[in-house]
């Protein structure tokens, strides 16, 4: 009997059988990063991404509103694009509506009011899409461009022996969200679970904390964090060939996550590691070169940046420095395919 596929076998299969960039000049960077990258005439490069949003999977109409959804379609993309050290600019937005659920106008008017927003906000042209019915649960794709110069691209393939590896905002709360939506009856203080419920159905792209890093060409590596922190550092690894060790005491967890850790069997810990879905920036920079994007960071962004392990050789693998020594790291994926 054939193996059946995860989502990341799947993807390494399809990326063996596309892989296009050494056939076109044109293609600066084919798949296997964040974004692809096209040349777009001198020095200039246009990156694109993709992502999909389905009912039941990524949001549920019971708890995210039309401006949820809208938020987080635009969020996940811009992120894509932020990773790669690119500004946004244009998007084709595709829906599948289903008739099975209550999908009103009023709710199609609000969800195109607030992308609207976000595209002026973000400076985001939408040039067009498609719109089709489903008989399945509803979807929101979108396709999304960026711009930047070829050097001032941040790839996953730069991290070198002796990076310092570094985390934007907080981790492990948009898993913690997602847990408490699917276990509702967990007491949690109102002010708390709304903070929480927030970072899972409106997380936040880190477009100017990207940008800045693409411009400075302080960071050798960079990614967002989609799967998990060790899922997404695991990428960086094994595109730049060299492994990490990560001090577990240096992870920030924020106060509401420490506190569900309290009320609840979760460790939180363990959703800072394995959670998906906290968009936040994961890079690699010299020990120079942190500092002043730590500096930038804290003085012009007001964004927290954490400095959590090294990058080491690939032999040493990727570890966990705890109060009990150093640990094999446990890589653990959210698999839309189990």
């Amino acid at each position: 009997m054939n193996e059946k596929f995860t989502e990341f076998s799947l993807i390494d299969f399809l990326q063996s059988k596309f892989a296009t960039s050494k056939k076109y000049n044109d293609i600066v960077l084919g798949n296997g990063d964040d974004a692809a990258v096209i040349d777009a005439g001198g020095e200039k490069c246009w990156v694109l991404s993709t992502d999909i949003q389905m009912e039941d999977v990524h949001f549920r109409l019971k708890t995210s509103t039309s401006e949820d959804i809208a938020n987080k379609i635009m969020a996940v993309n811009m992120s894509d694009i932020a990773a790669m050290g690119a500004k946004p600019r244009f998007a084709l937005l595709s829906l599948g509506l289903s008739s099975h659920n209550s999908m009103t106008d009023t709710f199609l008017k609000d969800f195109s009011e607030e992308m609207k927003s976000i595209c002026n906000k973000m400076g985001i042209v939408l040039l067009g899409g498609n719109v089709s019915s489903t008989r399945g649960p509803m979807f929101v794709d979108l396709f999304m461009i960026g711009e930047t110069e070829r050097n001032k691209l941040v790839k996953r393939s730069g991290a070198r022996i002796g990076d310092r590896i570094l985390v934007t905002g907080e981790l492990g709360t948009a898993a913690a969200g997602h847990f408490i939506l699917s276990n509702p009856e967990i007491f949690v203080k109102k002010k708390e679970r709304d903070f929480l419920i927030n970072k899972q159905i409106r997380p936040e792209a880190r477009v100017d904390a990207g940008n800045f890093v693409g411009k400075s060409e302080y960071a050798n590596s960079m990614i967002d964090i989609s799967d998990s922190l060790l899922g997404d550092l695991a990428h960086i690894c094994n595109a730049s060939k060299v492994g990490a060790v990560l001090d577990a005491k240096s992870i920030y967890i924020s106060s509401e996550l420490r506190n569900l850790g309290k009320q609840s069997v979760i460790d939180p810990l363990d959703f800072a590691f394995h959670g998906g879905e906290d968009y936040e920036l994961l890079m690699t920079a010299s020990k120079r070169d942190a500092e002043k994007i730590e500096e930038y960071f804290y003085h012009t962004l007001k964004l927290r940046l954490t400095d959590i392990g090294e990058i080491v050789s690939l032999d040493e693998g990727i570890k966990i420095e705890t109060e009990n020594g150093l640990h094999e790291a446990k890589i653990k994926r959210w698999d839309h395919l189990k």
